[in-house]
């Protein structure tokens, strides 16, 4: 073998063996090809704008457990509210707004004639209540009606207030069984019942409309107006329903409770998006290590 052949011979091995001690050396620099990627993900700029994400959809789920034990104390006061011992209206009907859901006592003579219906609404009351008070078999519960709004002359001050008497039902015929002469007290009755404001008014409910006695949502100051009355209003208790009659106990206590679905919600977005952060920033897939790990042995 010449010269010239010797060194092509001893390149080649040298090359040989550059390789093998490149090979050799993948694993050593593997860490620290690793952790300024790691370490630039976690904390540049993009890295902790996305954890942003995460931990703000904790911090609203946390908000949320707290609004819906807020919500269940409030629904539980209001209930309670409702079932206490009746106390007498205020002596300053004015300060009447700040006791909805209080439970009332009043005494006074019904005017029948300015009756009205407001509706449609449902009866909250099932069949046995209407049967058993109302004393008709014709009515049942759920269905559809209206309620019967009657003035309240008081028999302790010169004031009428609007009584939300009960339940009628929708169809004329039997409407009619309901307001029976026999079903309308005469003289002074005592009427127990629930303090209530006005109701909003959403976007696929008609306007009230006075002037044809049509009336579709609770507006006090409007029907009071209308009647001749102080703009205060009470929903009539089950107990004070005369057989026959507008079934009374219509008050339902709502308040909208949805938490549950938003803690859902936030805490399914926290854990999403804190995986996903995970995976980019601090555990990469491997397919992303490699790739990377590439990009940085050729300069890219």
């Amino acid at each position: 073998m010449n010269s010239s052949g010797i060194r092509k011979q001893m390149k080649r091995i040298m090359s040989q063996c550059l390789h093998l001690m490149r090979l050799q050396s993948t694993k050593p620099l593997q860490r620290p090809r690793i952790d300024p990627y790691i370490k630039s993900g976690l904390f540049n700029e993009g890295g902790i704008i996305l954890l942003t994400v995460p931990v703000a959809a904790f911090c609203l789920g946390v908000w949320q457990i707290q609004r819906r034990l807020e919500k269940l104390e409030l629904i539980k006061s209001l209930e309670e509210k409702t079932g206490n011992n009746p106390v007498p209206l205020p002596s300053k009907l004015d300060d009447i707004y700040d006791l909805e859901y209080q439970c009332v006592k009043v005494r006074g003579v019904f005017d029948h004639s300015k009756s009205i219906e407001l509706g449609p609404r449902t009866n909250i009351k099932d069949a046995m209540y209407s049967s058993g008070h109302g004393g008709s078999l014709l009515s049942s519960g759920r269905q559809t009606g209206f309620w019967l709004i009657t003035p309240l002359k008081l028999s302790d001050r010169n004031a009428t207030i609007l009584v939300n008497r009960g339940w009628i039902p929708k169809n004329k015929d039997e409407r009619k069984l309901y307001k029976r002469p026999e079903t309308q007290p005469e003289g002074e009755v005592e009427i127990v019942g629930v303090v209530r404001t006005d109701e909003k008014k959403n976007s696929f409910t008609p306007k009230n409309n006075a002037a044809h006695n049509l009336w579709y949502y609770r507006d006090i100051e409007e029907i009071a107006k209308n009647l001749g009355t102080v703009p205060v209003y009470i929903d009539a208790n089950l107990a004070s329903t005369v057989r026959g009659g507008p079934i009374g106990g219509q008050t339902v206590v709502k308040l909208h409770n949805d938490h549950v679905s938003y803690i859902i919600t936030w805490f399914s977005l926290c854990a999403i998006t804190g995986f996903l952060w995970y995976r980019k920033f601090v555990r990469p897939a491997p397919s992303k290590l490699l790739h990377e790990i590439y990009r940085r042995e050729k300069g890219l």
